[in-house]
Formats: structure tokens, C-alpha cells, sequence
């Protein structure tokens, strides 16, 4: 609901103080515009919890070229963005096409649980598959970090940045 209330894709990029409250909940508007704010209302009605964007410094993972000429990052030529992925006991796989580095940034972050900034400066439109698989020693955070690596020549190096997060609290 936070979300969709407050445009943010990544829960990674998400300040909680307040805890969410528990159970699944629907919500449907059917306004020619203003929904977002109808919902922003809504939770703060029913839940009294409010959220607001704020610049905070933060850890980070900072996706960087490592090794341009890796096999796994192919130039696509697709004219649309498609993409799958699955997850086995201990390995998963992702693939898009016609996506670019920043996509793939979002859904490192995603996978990480941690904001991820593209810090490659390409803007080129790729065909990714990368698959990682993880040993009983070693966690599936790391062996993804590793394939990103290996894989698509791309590393996620730790950084502190300041970012724009969205802290949801009380209502007053």
C-alpha cells in the first residue's frame, strides 16, 4: 500500500518507525485523479501512520563496470522489455531483455535488500541471463554478488551515500 501511495518502488528505500500493521488490505479508488493522495488519507485513517521523503546517508551497494568485456552483458536487439526469473533449492536465475543497467540496479536492490546506485554511466540496452547458484557455507546474498561479478562483469562495491528515503511514522 505504501508503495503505491507514496510512488516508491523499492522497500529497500524504505525507513520504517513505526511498525506496519498487520494482515493484507484492499483498497480501491476509482477517481479521475488524485488516487494517491486518496490512499495517502486512507492509511492514515484506518492505520495512523503518515510517511514523508527525507535525505538520509545510508548504506549502499554502488554498481560499477569491473571487466566491460564480460560474456553476460549482450547488446540487445529487442525492440520491447521482457524478462523472467525462477528460483530453485539453491540457485536462481534472472533474465530481461532490452533492459538497462539501472533496471538491473533495481532489481539487484531488490534481490539485496539494500539500495543499489548505478554508478556504471552506460546507458547501452542489454540482454542479461545470469544465474547463480549457492553452497551450504554461503549465502544466496553472496553467490548473486559473485555471479553479478563474474557473469556480467559488474561489481557491487559498498558505499555510504546519501539518498532519498521514504520514513513512514505516527500520524500526529
Amino acid at each position: 500500500m505504501f508503495n503505491d501511495a507514496y510512488n516508491v518502488w523499492s522497500s529497500a528505500r524504505t525507513v520504517r518507525l513505526t511498525p506496519w500493521p498487520p494482515g493484507y488490505y484492499d483498497f480501491i479508488v476509482s477517481l479521475p485523479k488524485g488516487s494517491n493522495e486518496a490512499l495517502k488519507q486512507a492509511i492514515k485513517k484506518k492505520f495512523g501512520i503518515v510517511a514523508r521523503r527525507e535525505t538520509i546517508e545510508t548504506n549502499v551497494f554502488l554498481l560499477v563496470a569491473k571487466n566491460p568485456s564480460a560474456p553476460g552483458l549482450k547488446h540487445s536487439a529487442a525492440t520491447s522489455n521482457s524478462m523472467h526469473s525462477s528460483n530453485g533449492e539453491h540457485s536462481s536465475e534472472y533474465a530481461f531483455a532490452f533492459g538497462n543497467l539501472p533496471e538491473l540496479a533495481g532489481f539487484c536492490e531488490g534481490k539485496l535488500g539494500i539500495p543499489v546506485l548505478d554508478r556504471t554511466g552506460n546507458t547501452n540496452k542489454y540482454d542479461i541471463d545470469i544465474k547463480w547458484q549457492w553452497q551450504d557455507k554461503e549465502s544466496e546474498k553472496d553467490a548473486f554478488k559473485r555471479a553479478v561479478l563474474d557473469q556480467l562483469g559488474l561489481e557491487l562495491v559498498p558505499s555510504r551515500e546519501p539518498i532519498e528515503m521514504l520514513v513512514v511514522e505516527k500520524a500526529n
